[in-house]
């Protein structure tokens, strides 16, 4: 593996790590929401 493909994978490695982060960011903040999701009475906002 040259220096070139070394750096495209480190790129991929950091944007894959980036993508999880975000994602479990998203889930740890609305894991209340996850637990008790919404009930199918609820009035709509349409």
């Amino acid at each position: 593996m040259d220096e070139k493909q070394a750096i495209s994978v480190r790129y991929v490695i950091m944007e894959i790590r980036n993508h999880y982060a975000v994602l479990h960011d998203l889930i740890v903040k609305n894991m209340d929401r996850i637990k008790v999701p919404r009930s199918n009475n609820s009035v709509n906002m349409y």
